[in-house]
């Protein structure tokens, strides 16, 4: 039969025979080779080339004597020279007498001869068989034909038959070793294989090994030993072989001899004392000994005579093995012939020797007889038998035959194994009786004993009856015990081999005896497979002294497995490897170890058919085809535009045929036609893989007269790995197209060795004319002309580039662009490029590729998505294409895009937020109104999730109070499927009908779900509908109206949109003959988008460059059009120079490669780890530079940034870096706009700063900081995005010092100046910026210590003056006081009485219906007034008047005191006066208001209604409400009242004289003025001299001296811009009354307690000068106050926790909102003012506020109720006046209800959703939530923490990190609402003690 060899490495025939019962059984034969060595070059391609041919034979044994014959073919048709033999093994174990018995019968004859029994071979194991076999390699297959014979022995009895044993074949062959076998054809090479044998540096003996009959002419010498394989071939010698060299040479044919005769006139010399030559005995087909033809061509010139005897004498043991005959002669020497003459031989016995002929004289009995042979003084003695009698050639036959299998010698190994000793033989009428010398060793049955001693020489003695005569003969031999390593390798063999016909360990595990004593002990008996369907019995084992047995896999089986521990093996993979191997170890009892190998048969499959040799053949056929070099072979002759990958392949092999088909159209083989006797196999090379890949061709075997059609198999060749105009190269045709010209242009002047001699072998290229010698490239250049100014490149080759070559091409460049003369596929191609970038770009403007029938002036929106105006533009594009319509442009543009699934987005937000400001100013009576809107919204947006809000689900809607009123149908016009959950997006809103619902749980929104997107759902647009239905079926009708017409259905470009939609435009026009313009060099492409996975194969790259399309500064067609594309690009081309270790980019370019939407991440730069030039200029999508750093900068010679998105010091500090640490470098940057160079003065920067990661994002609750690198401590902290904290308290004031009484106050007021030498009084001053003293225009007569008294006085220059008539009040009783509170009854409107209680225990109570409004008492608490009571009250007060008339005298003077006071003493004395005092009375009229502030009066318990009720009522005390229109309000005595316009005089009385009315004082000063002066109601006055003393100035400072004013001005000055803050303490003196310039001040003071912390501050300013200013004293202690804020912060300032405070902002909340000003030290804290830690140009702290702040963050507003938080919301939400601004910051402190948790939040405004919402203060801060739960777990309150002093958690010792805001609070599930989502900040890095910083735009987000 003929079998299959399938690739490997290691191929092994095996053919394993079953001996089994007499019924014809065939054998299972496995062929396949077990290969050593290198056969071919190619491991690889061994299948096919190396193989065997088998005849199945029935291997079963009807009778004793039957022969059982294996015919073997094994063929070479690798071209190597190989070496062979045969291993044979027994599979059944020999573990019984019976199955031993039958080894021992059976005769195993390889090429006719005996090799020995089958026990004798195989009980060390494998035996081998045929050692040394070669076969040569040739032009043609070599074959070599073999006979494996088995013979079950004549005289085997019955019992035999009918035992099983299964016998293993292998063939192992391997790489002749060309250090010891020497292959020769030509005299040539014999004679230099003779050289090589005559240098000594061969490894052991050589063999020179004929490879075909060879004539030698002249004289050869052989200096060392050496062995002549004829291999069957001739050896014509016509000169002297001289072997001169001392050791043993051999001479023999590994195959038959061809030839009869052997000519020549030359011979062989052995020519050495101590060389002998041993010539085999061979023969050719008709018996000619061959051998001793050449032995008759042998002269011994010298030799060694010893070894000659041992020689022949071993010769002679072979021929006379069986004996002599009697009577009969026999040429003894054979081929040993040449010694003939030249050695003595000497007979013993009946025997004679002459001429090289032993005789045997003729005996009647069998005797023995001996041969001498002496030579070189040594001899050699062997005794034989002369068989004599009757029976002498009966017994010849016998000994020759049946008994030749038996030793008869000592000489030689031991026998080991049991000996099958015949009885009778059959036919012959022969019985053999058999005795043993040694039963102990061996008995008469020929079994050998368990133990043996060594080398026990024993005899069998057999008793021959032959026709009734006896004849006698002893065998005598040497016996042994088995050693360990053979009873080792016999082990094995029951072993091997293993055959596996499964994959995997369920199915194919094979079980492996072990030595554990477990289950599968090789003592015991198992089954060895696993499978039930597969049987192999594991025969149980003789007890060897196993202690443990190891298995080990070679490791070149990588499809073998061994389970754990090893006790099974199984085929992991399935595998065209039909053989494997393993090795076992096994360990004796004493430690020592045996190793052994088994043979794997893998059968996957059927390995039976006839054409197996011929597939393998073709196999090898095919590895041996090498399509690249035959490529780059015709590149190399004809130039590139001719290369080709066709081959030859051979149409037949020994007689059967070939014929080929291609496997699959398109991959890669066009045809196969038969030209000139070989099959033309023509390569396409573009329908070839990416990467190296296999082609199948349909390969059809057919022998002449087959009728069945022949077999067909698919064989593969191995096809290169192109790059095509595909997703997995360049799918972009014009992006090809560059590609292959830059790189042909780069291989074209390749040189490639041996090209144009292996080109004569490939099929024939026609090249044209106009081509011969130029070897084109396939690109025609045609330079500009006056028709068109562009060089025109045009591009005729095969869509395919070689990976092989692209992995050579050192640069690339790709410029967009679509310059006059272009294909017109690419003219449409790159407008559509531009179409798509317009449609998708972040402008709106019109689009560029006009006219497009009616679409010329249609505007882009500005999205990223595509609008259906945009699409509608692109598909009118489209179908102007060759092959398209509309439909099919549709078609093309849905493949490419994604239209959202079952969702919309909001494309008019403008549109729906001023709807909703509509509607919450039309219901603007619930507050609460927006914010469910919103809260809705963002549910619908998936910002949001409540899943608390009870609904059905956890992603139910909120507010399903609003939402579940109704069910609606949304799905018709007028419809009423309430139940139904359509949405009709096209119908009216208008027509739609709702029926409401008794709860929302019995609504369908109960239950409904959002969709989990961005996108808006039809359940998400009803809910947000019935939201508003909810509110007002009207309002429901108009929000629907707004959204549906406001949303649109997004069309996104897939992430290889773009790359899909132009290439169909080339695949749609075609793109033979393809013509694009060159641009500096490289062909002009459209766009890169989906076209550079085959970058991944360009591994020589050191430059690569993309540049998009430019419009002068701006970015007219970008080289991507999606994110994916420009980062899969760069990310893709960082990733290949990285996996890179000799060739790294030097320079990259990636000029305007991202616009729009498009954003171009730099991360993973750093792996460009040798780069030196980096362009990324023109790209609006870099945000950020900061990975530029992670480059080696100090090797960058050039940087272009500009027009990048990066600004300011995120820009600058970047390339500040690159330049100062690569001064030589150019770089390029905008600056002003223009593009210019980057320069720096900066001597360095700090590599710390430089080191850190670029921070772009924080999504995890803490951002963990270094504080230490390089050695350098870094300051971190936070510039933008900063938290917000509240502070009540300021800080804790100074005391300059304490005053004790009023006066002291006063006297401090240091205002005037008495001035000794001019006598004036002066006023200090600040005018026009300087101090000035100032006349008040009074003086001084003198400085006295005290006046002068009256007596003193000079009346001599007294004046005289009359009294005026009028009046001088001299007392004032003062006003009366109103009354208390009243009691008044209440009846009447608005008041209701209610009874509550039963018949016998009632009682009563009025309820009062409304409340009429709210106010705030005295103690500045919230009241609400239920009742209000007003009454008018009368009040009087009484004034004495004196009245009086006549003359007095005055004198005066004023004088300056040493206490500082001025004063003018006036000296009267009447000279005649009198008299009259009187009484004038006034009235005053209130209006005094009383409020009562319960909703209910009680009245007491009766049993029958009451009539009224009597309230007791409390002072209203904000009565300005209710006054009328008066604008004040007094309080008198806590009584709140509105003043009269005027007081009225109601009466005047003088004795018994009255008047009445309001001139009643007018009338008695008439009557006093005409009153008789004798009238007795006059007084006289008296004449004593009076003194009235007044006082000018109180308090004035003496000054003396122009140094006195100066020490006045510096005090001054020191208390204006000072901080003096006293307390006073004079208890009760309290007050005091002074003068100034002669008028009363009066002055009071609080004193100083702790419960009012009362103080005061003097101070100086320009309007009043020295002043005291009431100020409460600030007693605030602790870290959390406004002035010690300020000095933690300043103490931290030039340490690592600097950030904990900067740009922190902290809201001020102490003072009251009646005096919200707050002074503490000199500085000033305004209530609801906002503060922000920054630092001054030195580096110090302050508080910046008011203007320093932008007008939101100025002031903080406090909602103390979620009314009032909802409704500044409204208000924002309607843009109305006085609406607080995006932006502001705030302070809840209101309750749950709003799901707000208490603290700082700012409003903030979504741009894209046009929604208001509150969020916590700032993104990075020192916050965390705390929550309130109840006993039951539910979340009642939250607040976050809203006092800290420090902003952030930074440490100088511990861990420093920055909290994410946006993160704390999400766990909540009620109070979710200001955090979450997501807000960019800005991180500063600064080197401490340094101005190095480094800043980061963060995005912080949950």
């Amino acid at each position: 039969m003929t079998v299959r060899c399938k690739r490997g490495l290691i191929l092994a025939l095996v053919c394993v025979l079953v001996l089994a019962s007499a019924v014809a059984v065939a054998a299972t034969v496995l062929f396949s080779f077990r290969v050593k060595g290198n056969i071919n070059g190619d491991t690889a391609g061994v299948d096919g080339l190396l193989s065997l041919t088998a005849d199945n034979t029935a291997l079963s044994f009807s009778a004793a004597g039957e022969t059982k014959d294996v015919p073997l073919c094994v063929k070479n048709s690798t071209g190597k020279n190989i070496v062979y033999h045969f291993g044979l093994s027994a599979k059944t174990a020999l573990t019984d007498e019976n199955t031993a018995r039958l080894a021992a019968a059976i005769l195993v004859f390889f090429d006719g001869k005996f090799a020995g029994t089958l026990a004798e071979l195989t009980a060390g194991g494998e035996a081998s068989i045929g050692q040394g076999l070669v076969m040569g390699k040739s032009e043609n297959t070599m074959e070599m034909t073999h006979t494996l014979s088995f013979q079950l022995h004549i005289a085997a009895e019955e019992s035999l038959l009918r035992q099983a044993m299964e016998i293993t074949v292998t063939t192992y062959a391997e790489n002749a070793d060309y250090r010891t076998v020497l292959f020769v054809s030509t005299e040539e090479e014999f004679r230099r294989a003779a050289d090589d044998i005559n240098s000594g540096l061969l490894s052991g003996t050589a063999t020179v090994v004929l490879g075909g009959d060879l004539t030698v002419s002249s004289a050869t010498e052989l200096k060392n030993p050496a062995n002549i394989d004829l291999c069957g071939n001739t050896l014509t010698l016509n000169a002297a072989l001289t072997l001169s060299g001392a050791g043993a040479y051999r001479l023999y044919s590994s195959r038959p001899a061809a030839a009869t005769t052997v000519g020549g006139s030359g011979g062989i010399t052995v020519d050495n004392a101590g060389a002998i030559l041993d010539i085999a005995d061979f023969t050719a087909a008709d018996g000619t000994n061959v051998g001793a033809l050449y032995a008759a061509k042998v002269s011994l010139s010298a030799f060694d005579g010893a070894a000659a005897a041992n020689l022949l004498s071993a010769r002679f043991a072979r021929v006379l093995k069986t004996g002599i005959t009697g009577g009969a002669a026999l040429d003894v020497f054979g081929a040993l012939a040449c010694y003939r003459n030249s050695v003595t031989i000497r007979t013993e016995g009946e025997c004679t020797f002459t001429g090289g002929t032993l005789s045997a004289n003729a005996v009647t009995a069998t005797s023995v007889g001996a041969l001498n042979v002496t030579a070189g003084g040594v001899t050699g003695r062997y005794e034989f038998r002369i068989l004599g009698g009757a029976d002498a050639d009966v017994l010849k036959a016998l000994f020759e035959g049946e008994l030749a299998h038996i030793p008869d010698s000592v000489l030689g190994d031991a026998v080991v194994s049991d000996i099958f000793l015949p009885r009778r033989i059959e036919g012959k009428n022969i019985s053999i009786t058999w005795a043993s010398s040694d039963e102990a060793s061996i008995s008469a049955n020929g079994h050998l004993a368990d133990t043996l001693k060594e080398n026990t020489v024993v005899t069998l003695y057999a008793k021959i009856v032959i026709n009734e005569k006896v004849y006698t003969h002893s065998f005598t031999f040497k016996v042994t015990s088995q050693t360990r390593e053979v009873k080792f390798k016999y082990l094995v063999s029951q072993l091997s081999p293993i055959n596996l016909n499964k994959v995997g360990m369920e199915n194919g595990l094979f079980y492996l005896p072990t030595a554990n004593g477990g289950a599968q002990d090789y003592r015991g008996e198992f089954d060895m497979y696993a499978a039930e369907d597969s049987t192999r019995l594991w025969a149980a084992f003789r007890d060897i002294g196993l202690t443990d047995l190891h298995y080990t896999v070679h490791s070149s089986y990588s499809f073998v497995s061994l389970t754990e521990g090893g006790s099974g093996v199984y085929l992991n993979s399935a595998t065209f490897f039909t053989f494997a191997q393993m090795s076992v170890t096994g360990t004796f009892t004493d430690g020592e170890t045996e190793e052994g190998t088994v043979n794997i048969i893998i059968e996957l499959g059927n390995n039976s058919e006839l054409y197996d040799l011929v597939f393998a053949f073709v196999e090898k056929k095919f590895g041996a085809v090498d399509i690249l070099q035959n490529i780059l072979d015709t590149r190399a002759v004809y130039g590139a535009k001719y290369e080709r990958g066709d081959f030859y392949l051979d149409a037949e092999y020994q007689g059967i045929g070939i014929s080929y088909a291609p496997a699959t159209k398109g991959a890669g083989i066009t045809s196969i036609t038969i030209e000139n006797g070989k099959w033309h196999a023509a390569v396409d090379p573009t329908g070839f893989a990416t990467t190296e890949s296999s082609v199948g061709i349909v390969v059809t075997v057919k022998k002449e007269g087959d009728t069945s059609g022949g077999i067909s198999r698919t064989l593969y060749v191995t096809a290169p790995g192109v790059i095509k105009p595909d997703s997995v190269g360049f799918a972009n045709y014009s992006v090809f197209n560059s590609v292959k010209y830059q790189v042909t242009e780069a291989v074209k002047n390749e040189v490639i060795d041996g090209a144009a001699g292996r080109v004569e072998s490939l099929p024939a290229i026609t090249v044209d004319s106009a081509d011969s010698g130029k070897k084109p490239t396939g690109f025609t250049v045609t330079p500009g002309s006056a028709d068109v100014a562009n060089t025109l490149v045009t591009n005729s080759t095969p869509k395919y580039i070689l990976v092989r070559d692209a992995a050579l091409a050192p640069t690339l460049t790709f410029r967009v662009g679509n310059s006059a003369g272009a294909s017109a596929a690419h003219n449409k191609a790159y407008l559509f490029a531009r179409l798509l970038a317009w449609a998708t770009g972040n402008e709106k403007k019109r689009q560029p590729i006009y006219p497009i029938g009616s679409y010329s002036d249609v505007v882009s929106d500005g999205n990223e998505y595509i609008s259906e105006n945009e699409k509608a533009v692109l598909i009118a594009f489209l179908a102007g294409i060759n092959g398209y319509d509309a439909a099919k442009a549709t078609a093309l543009l849905a493949s490419a895009t994604t239209a959202v699934k079952n969702g919309h987005v909001i494309d008019n937000y403008d549109a729906v937020a001023e709807k909703v400001k509509e509607l919450i100013t039309t219901y603007s009576t619930d507050t609460m109104l927006y914010f469910k809107y919103t809260e809705v919204l963002q549910w619908a947006l998936n910002e949001k999730d409540f899943p608390n809000a009870g609904g059905g689900n956890q992603y139910a809607p909120p507010n399903l109070g609003y939402i579940g009123k109704y069910d609606i149908d949304m799905s018709q016009n007028n419809g009423t499927n309430y139940t139904g959950n359509a949405l009709n997006w096209s119908s009216t809103p208008s027509t739609w009908r709702a029926n409401p619902k008794s709860s929302y749980w019995n609504s369908k929104y109960y239950n409904y779900q959002e969709d989990r997107t961005e996108y808006i759902s039809d359940a998400e647009a009803q809910c947000l509908i019935a939201f508003w239905w909810g509110v007002n079926e009207s309002a429901g009708k108009a929000f629907a109206t707004t959204l549906l017409a406001s949303c649109v259905v997004p069309t996104y470009l897939h992430e290889d949109g773009a790359g899909i939609l132009v290439n169909a435009i080339y695949e749609a026009m075609g793109t033979d003959a393809f013509t694009v313009a060159l641009s500096d060099g490289v062909p002009q492409i459209s766009i890169l988008d989906f076209s550079t996975a085959g970058l991944d194969h360009f591994a020589a790259l050191t430059e690569i460059a993309v540049y998009g399309k430019l419009d002068g500064e701006n970015v007219l067609l970008p080289a991507f059009l999606t994110e994916s594309s420009a980062n899969g690009y760069f990310n893709r081309v960082t990733k290949l120079d990285a996996e890179r270790t000799d060739t790294r980019l030097t320079r990259m370019v990636m000029q305007a490669c991202s616009a729009g939407y498009v954003t171009l991440e730099l991360t993973n730069v750093s792996r460009l780890s040798a780069l030196t030039k980096l362009d990324i200029s023109y790209n609006p999508g870099v945000a950020t530079l900061g990975d530029l750093l992670n480059l080696n900068i100090r090797e960058i010679t050039f940087l272009d940034v500009h027009r990048v998105a990066v600004y300011g010091d995120y820009l600058t500090y970047v390339l500040e870096n690159i330049k100062v640490n690569a001064k030589s470098a150019t770089i390029y940057y905008t600056a002003g706009g223009v593009r210019k160079p980057y320069t720096t003065n900066a001597a360095a920067t700090s590599d710390s700063l430089r080191f850190l990661k670029e921070l772009t994002l924080i999504n995890s609750p803490y951002l963990l900081l270094p504080i230490n690198v390089n050695g350098e401590k870094i300051q971190w902290y936070v510039e933008k995005g900063n938290p917000a904290y509240i502070i009540t308290g300021a800080g804790n004031d100074k005391i300059t010092g304490t005053v004790n009484s009023a006066a002291d106050m006063d006297r401090m007021l240091k205002n005037y100046y008495a001035d000794t030498t001019d006598k004036k009084i002066y006023r200090l001053v600040y005018e026009n910026g300087s101090y000035a003293f100032k006349e008040t225009g009074d003086r001084f007569d003198e400085k006295v210590t005290s006046p002068p008294d009256a007596g003193s006085v000079d009346w001599s220059n007294a004046t005289e003056s009359e009294w005026s008539n009028g009046s001088e009040k001299i007392n004032d009783t003062g006003w009366s006081l109103p009354s208390a509170a009243p009691q008044v009854n209440i009846n009447g409107g608005g008041v209701t009485l209610v009874e509550r209680g039963t018949a016998t225990r009632r009682w009563w109570y009025y309820y009062f219906e409304t409340k009429l409004f709210s106010f705030v008492d005295g103690n500045g608490t919230t009241k609400d007034c239920y009742f209000l009571y007003s009454k008018t009250e009368t009040v009087t007060k009484t004034m004495t008047y004196r009245y009086r008339k006549g003359t007095y005298a005055e004198v005066s003077g004023t004088y300056l005191l040493n206490d500082g006071s001025v004063v003018t003493v006036n000296y009267a004395k009447t000279v005649d006066g009198k008299y009259v005092d009187y009484t004038v009375t006034l009235s005053r009229v209130y209006t005094l208001y009383y409020a009562y502030t319960d909703s209910t009066y009680y009245s007491s318990s009766a049993t029958s209604s009451p009539t009224n009720g009597t309230l007791t009522l409390i002072p209203y005390q904000n009565a300005e409400l209710v006054c009328r229109g008066k604008t004040y309000q007094n309080n008198y005595d806590g009584f709140y009242y509105c003043n009269p316009e005027s007081d009225a005089v109601t009466g005047a009385a003088c004795g018994t004289q009255t008047y009445t009315g309001t001139d009643a004082q007018t009338r008695m000063e008439s009557y006093l003025g005409s009153l008789s002066s004798t009238s007795p109601l006059w007084q006289s006055e008296s004449t004593e001299p009076s003194i009235a003393q007044t006082t000018h100035y109180s308090y004035t400072t003496i000054v003396n001296s122009q140094a006195d004013k100066d020490s006045a001005v510096e005090y001054a000055a020191t208390v204006a811009n000072g901080y003096y803050l006293y307390q006073f303490q004079g208890g009760t003196n309290n007050s005091n009354t002074y003068y100034v310039g002669g008028n009363t001040v009066t002055s009071s003071y609080i004193p100083y307690a702790t419960t009012n912390a009362q103080g005061y501050r003097l101070t100086f300013d320009g309007t009043n000068g020295f002043v005291w200013v009431s100020h409460t004293l600030q007693n605030d202690t602790g870290d959390a106050t406004m002035e010690a804020i300020l000095k933690a912060a300043q103490a931290a300032k030039d340490t690592v926790e600097f950030g904990n405070y900067y740009g922190t902002y902290y809201c001020f909340y102490g003072g009251t909102d009646s005096a919200p000003d707050v002074l503490v030290n000199g500085k000033t804290f305004t209530r609801y003012s906002v503060y922000r830690l920054l630092t001054d140009e030195n580096g110090d702290f302050y508080y910046a506020s008011g203007d320093r702040l932008p007008a939101e963050k100025r002031t903080f507003t406090v909602f103390s109720s979620s009314d009032a938080l909802k409704t500044a919301l409204n208000t924002a939400a309607k843009e109305q006046t006085g609406a607080m601004a995006v932006g502001s910051i705030a302070y809840y402190t209101g309750g749950k209800d709003i799901f707000y948790a208490n603290g700082m939040l700012e409003l903030t405004l979504n741009t894209a959703t046009k929604v208001y919402y509150f969020k916590t203060m700032g993104g990075i801060g020192n916050i965390s939530m705390n929550i309130t739960k109840d006993s039951s777990g539910n979340e009642t309150a939250a607040s976050f923490n809203i006092t800290e002093s420090k902003g952030q958690n930074l440490s100088a010792n511990g861990l420093s990190k920055f909290t994410n805001v946006r993160y704390v609070g999400t766990s909540s599930t009620s109070f979710y609402s200001g955090t979450g989502g997501s807000e960019e900040v800005v991180i500063v890095a600064r080197v401490l003690g340094t101005d190095d910083v480094r800043k980061f735009k963060v995005t912080v987000s949950a």
